[in-house]
């Protein structure tokens, strides 16, 4: 990928984020991905205290914003590598 590339990369995301803030079905959109995300969390918690779940379980609960706004500011061909609480960016990419 040259450095053309990227620069082109980054500023469709930056016009994609200044869009997000004016535009309502994004805004609408991002609200259900962070809904969707904090309902299946919480499903998880359930589970684990069941003990229906081995392992450990790290949710992203207050946090939904941050990955819904990454979502929403990334173009399709973009690539994300989030570590931890991460649930709203799948959600909001459609993974």
């Amino acid at each position: 990928m040259s450095t053309s590339d990227l620069s082109t990369n980054t500023a469709a995301s930056k016009a994609n984020a200044q869009n997000a803030s004016t535009d309502g079905t994004v805004l609408h959109a991002m609200l259900e991905w962070m809904q969707q995300s904090r309902a299946t969390e919480e499903r998880l918690i359930r589970l684990y205290h069941q003990g229906r779940i081995q392992g450990g379980v790290y949710v992203g609960i207050g946090q939904e914003a941050i990955g819904a706004a990454s979502a929403a500011a990334g173009a399709p061909q973009d690539l994300y590598a989030p570590c931890i609480r991460n649930m709203v960016v799948h959600v909001g990419r459609g993974e």
